[in-house]
């Protein structure tokens, strides 16, 4: 799982990209994600210049 700093709507509908901590490029589904937001994203696949994931749901702590 990687943090990732949301840049803007992905080529197809419902998606978003940004930069990891490493500044990779990542493409990952998500509707609600804001420009300048940090979500953790699931790394599925890689390509030699992209990768591509899906939104890990945080589920709140209990005390």
């Amino acid at each position: 799982m990687l943090p990732v700093l949301v840049s803007g709507n992905g080529r197809r509908p419902g998606q978003k990209y940004g930069r990891s901590p490493y500044l990779q490029a990542v493409h990952f589904d998500d509707t609600q994600a804001r420009d300048g937001d940090i979500v953790p994203v699931r790394i599925l696949a890689g390509t030699q210049n992209a990768l591509a994931g899906a939104r890990v749901a945080l589920t709140p702590e209990v005390a």
